[in-house]
């Protein structure tokens, strides 16, 4: 319990240090980050919470060092963090886990754009939102597919190449909707990938249809 209490008065630190010293909290960008991160899979509630809140509020900061950041986020994921996160979205905190995963994706960038185990790792956590029964938290996870999107399109020949098309392509085509407003959802993630395709996609038409 005492850790607990001590995690959380320490992102409150954070978050006033966010508010208050922004500049100089930018410098230390990669000694907090190592508390922060691991904290948003904290099994209590509130400490979780808080660490999401803080994650959010250092982003722009983190995102200056992003390939420091990245490679933290990383290390953090693969030995501790992704077996957290899904502990955390079974034991009913599906809708945090699927609102935090696009701001793993935005804090990894291109690291995601190799190939290999971690990147389908990270894969499986949004794949258990796809495949939860409720609709409410199955538009969750097409919402935060939009961050892969994004991910991809910071580098078009990785947004274009047929590998990552089709993997974009697999929830838009293989997932079966039953709700209108599911299905209206399903569709505006796949306007947004035609969206982001741009110029490219009289050539990847036939791929993303």
């Amino acid at each position: 319990m005492h850790s607990a209490v001590v995690d959380y008065e320490a992102l409150n630190v954070i978050i006033r240090l966010l508010e208050q010293a922004p500049v100089q909290m930018g410098k230390e960008s990669i000694r907090w980050a190592k508390l922060v991160i691991p904290l948003v899979a904290h099994s209590a509630q509130k400490v979780h919470m808080r660490g999401a809140t803080a994650l959010e509020m250092g982003m722009p900061l983190l995102l200056q060092k992003q390939q420091e950041i990245a490679s933290i986020t990383e290390q953090l994921m693969t030995t501790k963090l992704l077996s957290e996160l899904q502990k955390l979205f079974m034991s009913k905190n599906e809708t945090y886990v699927l609102k935090l995963w696009p701001l793993f994706v935005k804090l990894l960038g291109k690291t995601l754009h190799r190939s290999g185990s971690f990147i389908n790792s990270l894969l499986q956590l949004e794949e258990l939102g796809f495949r939860s029964g409720a609709p409410v938290i199955k538009k969750i996870a097409f919402i935060a597919w939009k961050s892969l999107i994004d991910n991809f399109a910071l580098n078009p020949e990785i947004l274009c190449s047929a590998k990552r098309l089709k993997l974009l392509m697999q929830p838009l085509s293989s997932i079966h909707v039953r709700t209108e407003a599911l299905a209206l959802t399903k569709l505006e993630v796949w306007w947004y990938l035609l969206m982001r395709l741009g110029p490219h996609l009289p050539a990847n038409f036939e791929q993303s249809t």
